[in-house]
């Protein structure tokens, strides 16, 4: 599937690409000469034998580091975050949204760096980037079970599909991870399990062109908004005391009572009970 940008914006793009690639060549030519296998940051290990990692703090990226020509570098502070507005820049484009998840165009626009250091490639950002989808962005039906709903036919709506699954599809799953596998008693339990959970249900089909890391999001995306759209038709719109589930499987309420029963007028009192 071809990507493209317009002129303008790939200027744009590429130009905020080479002023980091500077930046990034400087760190290259302070740093020290990598000494161990290991190195730590912040008490992390770090294996240097990896392209890169990042350091979290709460599950945020702080720093990207990577070895280069012998070096380990480490890029944070203003830079790094120079480097995820890029990121973030070219995942909101309308023509890119749906194909590419922030993470992962900031992997490419890391091994971009690499590349360009080592004079590995010659190739703009950008170009980089969009060579980079046409080998990775695939079409592929990603299924959500929906959580106790029936659906006799079929609803189609922005890509998605409500339809009944049926055992065989989940069976078809399976097929591919069982082979000669040492789990193969494991999953064939795992298998039936599902089979008896699902089959015979609604699932929601959404059908995505998206790297691998993307696909998964942009098809939950679609997967919640048809299904807002299918509680709309609940009776619990109207009546108070109906709850409606129609969301994905695991997503479901199932509503549990707590409460305190307090005796005071029982001589004596000194508690309750809970139910």
């Amino acid at each position: 599937m071809p990507f493209s940008l317009h002129a303008g914006a790939q200027a744009a793009f590429n130009a905020r690409a080479d002023a980091l690639l500077a930046s990034v060549a400087s760190r290259v030519e302070a740093a020290q000469p990598t000494e161990n296998d290991l190195l730590e940051f912040n008490g992390i290990p770090v294996p240097v034998s990896v392209m890169w990692e990042s350091l979290r703090d709460d599950d945020i990226r702080v720093a990207v580091i990577f070895p280069i020509q012998g070096k380990t570098v480490r890029v944070d502070g203003d830079d790094f975050l120079s480097l995820v507005h890029l990121a973030e820049g070219l995942q909101g484009r309308r023509e890119l949204s749906d194909a590419v998840s922030v993470e992962a165009a900031l992997d490419v626009l890391v091994d971009w760096l690499g590349e360009r250091i080592l004079s590995e490639t010659d190739a703009t950002f950008v170009h980089f980037l969009l060579d980079w989808l046409e080998r990775h962005v695939t079409e592929r039906t990603i299924v959500f079970p929906i959580f106790h709903l029936r659906f006799d036919a079929t609803l189609s709506v922005n890509g998605v599909k409500i339809r009944q699954l049926q055992a065989s599809e989940v069976d078809e799953w399976y097929a591919h991870l069982l082979g000669d596998s040492e789990w193969r008693e494991r999953l064939e339990g795992e298998r039936n399990q599902w089979r008896e959970r699902i089959g015979g249900w609604a699932a929601a089909f959404v059908l995505v062109n998206a790297e691998p890391k993307h696909a998964l999001e942009v098809a939950f995306r679609k997967a919640v908004e048809v299904l807002a759209i299918l509680r709309s038709f609940s009776s619990a719109m109207l009546i108070p005391s109906r709850r409606s589930r129609c969301t994905i499987y695991g997503m479901e309420h199932v509503e549990r009572r707590t409460a305190f029963s307090l005796d005071l007028n029982r001589p004596g009192f000194t508690g309750g009970s809970v139910t």
